[in-house]
């Protein structure tokens, strides 16, 4: 598992991507003195911490090219760029084509999904839970079953399997796979918890945060092959719904309604759920 101190890091830069990011400031949340903090940054992520910022500040803009009806220049300024040529740039270092290619494209796709949509989406409200979660990089194909793995593993050599039962399970899916290279994509695997057991479970050696509750829209599905499909049709109907606004700079997740060790990945319920305001 990665080190706390690191993800602590990843955590305040997720939640602060409209803030100025220091060397000196994330030093500081690490308890590391910046030079070893680069060093021991990259050897966890495999990518420099400014890297790793610039690029998550780039996947919320693309978010906001699709999702709102903001001006270019407004997306550039709201994530920390001084000048739209800096911006455009950077985004098409990343996407291979500029901002304004790039929300014409997705325009056509998300009234594709709008006319062939199969499920209908709706808002439900959540409450904010704790979870023991694991953290694994790669493609999700193969980072998602390592996570869990680990993660089950661990709950069975400490006794603890027994929480299976009364959770609930979530994935948390940090990264676009189309536009984040395969080895930083971010997958948590993470299981529900009482608050009263959280102590426990970091003496224990599990990593613990929450989950935020709130707004959420969702749609729910099965089998693999849907997964990109009913993605889409989700953003979709938020474009279509006026709901772009809303979305919050938080990661969207899964929720897994009927794991068992016994079922196929293909057989599991899954519901999306995307954080609004």
């Amino acid at each position: 598992m990665m080190n706390k101190q690191i993800l602590k890091v990843l955590h305040y830069i997720e939640t602060h991507l409209d803030d100025e990011l220091s060397i000196n400031t994330l030093a500081k949340i690490a308890g590391y003195s910046p030079f070893y903090f680069c060093k021991i940054f990259k050897a966890s992520v495999g990518e420099s911490v400014m890297s790793y910022a610039l690029r998550l500040k780039i996947n919320k803009a693309s978010t906001n090219i699709i999702n709102t009806k903001n001006s270019i220049i407004e997306i550039a300024f709201d994530i920390g760029f001084e000048t739209p040529n800096g911006f455009n740039k950077a985004f098409k270092k990343v996407f291979n084509m500029t901002p304004t290619e790039y929300r014409s494209k997705h325009v056509e796709l998300l009234c594709k999904y709008k006319e062939n949509r199969m499920k209908q989406p709706e808002i439900k409200y959540r409450e904010t839970v704790y979870v023991i979660y694991n953290t694994k990089y790669g493609a999700y194909e193969n980072s998602v079953c390592t996570a869990w793995d680990e993660l089950i593993w661990k709950l069975d050599s400490q006794n603890r399997i027994n929480i299976l039962s009364n959770s609930e399970l979530f994935g948390i899916c940090y990264s676009d796979p189309e536009t984040t290279p395969e080895n930083e994509i971010r997958y948590d695997a993470a299981i529900s918890c009482k608050k009263e057991e959280v102590d426990t479970f970091i003496e224990k050696g599990f990593y613990v945060k929450k989950i935020e509750g709130g707004k959420f829209a969702t749609l729910s599905y099965f089998g693999k092959d849907e997964t990109n499909r009913v993605w889409m049709d989700l953003f979709s109907w938020i474009v279509e719904n006026n709901l772009s606004n809303q979305c919050k700079n938080i990661p969207p997740f899964e929720k897994y309604l009927n794991w068992s060790p016994e079922i196929s990945d293909e057989e599991i319920i899954k519901e999306i759920y995307i954080p609004l305001d």
